[in-house]
């Protein structure tokens, strides 16, 4: 994780990075949405479907916290997200009717940094708004922008079990003399300042298929941290990727140990 807005480390446990706009629904066949691919082709090969990502909108207020994440639609007519993956497999694009996301995979290689992936968010984003134009479609009408960083962090040199998850003050030293703890799962969710939008955390105790063996599974500690907030245009859409990222990349630096900070290495002149 880095930027030169953030904290910056040598060696961060990060495997993939999302950046993502929501907007209004664009009124388009299925067919000619896939048909996005054909612009693409050269450079994103590989094409797959999967279903639609829900809408996702942060809200405030009294009842914010209480209210239902529930959010069911209803119609005849189909829909799908489809996705363009680059020949190396460590880039994809996703599209859908509501969506536009550019995701980095990592798949073993270095991080290439936050602005790279901007960067490469704003070219695609560029060459959809010409597709659309050239079927006489107007631009998308983006009202949320979306960051994700998913991190893995083996069981090894940071932990060897989950009684001591100390690489993070979230969760700490919760040994007690009577049992051992075996796994933990949980959520957090912050405000951003000025209710710009909103952190959310979700850390799992989970496997992974060995890269040593195929048929044994490594553990790991799965952190995602997801930011969201409105956007009600272009620009307001990369400031809040900024924001996002500047809010992901503090917390995750606030809430590391020393330790782990250090496995990690951590820039210091980046603080």
């Amino acid at each position: 994780m880095a930027s030169k807005d953030g904290p910056t480390f040598r060696n961060p446990p990060v495997v993939e990075v999302i950046l993502g706009a929501q907007f209004s629904k664009l009124d388009l066949p299925l067919s000619d949405l896939a048909c996005f691919h054909s612009e693409l082709r050269s450079d994103w090969p590989n094409s797959t479907e999967a279903p639609t990502i829900e809408p996702q909108f942060e809200t405030f207020g009294d009842d914010r916290l209480w209210a239902s994440t529930r959010n069911l639609q209803f119609t005849n007519r189909p829909d799908c997200r489809f996705q363009f993956r680059n020949a190396n497999d460590d880039k994809m694009i996703q599209v859908q009717r509501t969506r536009l996301h550019v995701n980095w995979m990592g798949n073993g290689a270095d991080y290439p940094r936050y602005e790279t992936i901007r960067q490469l968010f704003a070219d695609v984003l560029s060459q959809f708004k010409l597709y659309l134009k050239s079927l006489g479609i107007a631009e998308p009408r983006i009202n949320q922008w979306e960051v994700t960083y998913l991190n893995h962090i083996p069981a090894g040199d940071l932990w060897k079990s989950a009684n001591n998850w100390t690489f993070s003050k979230l969760v700490g030293d919760v040994s007690v003399s009577s049992c051992e703890l075996e796994s933990f799962s949980g959520e957090w969710h912050w405000v951003l300042a000025e209710q710009t939008g909103r952190l959310h955390l979700d850390w799992k105790h989970a496997r992974t298929e060995s890269d040593a063996n195929e048929s044994k599974f490594d553990e790991i500690v799965r952190l995602n941290f997801t930011a969201r907030g409105s956007a009600s245009d272009e620009q307001s859409l990369f400031d809040g990727f900024d924001i996002g990222h500047k809010a992901i990349v503090n917390t995750f630096t606030e809430c590391a140990s020393d330790f782990a900070r250090s496995h990690w290495q951590l820039e210091t002149d980046s603080l």
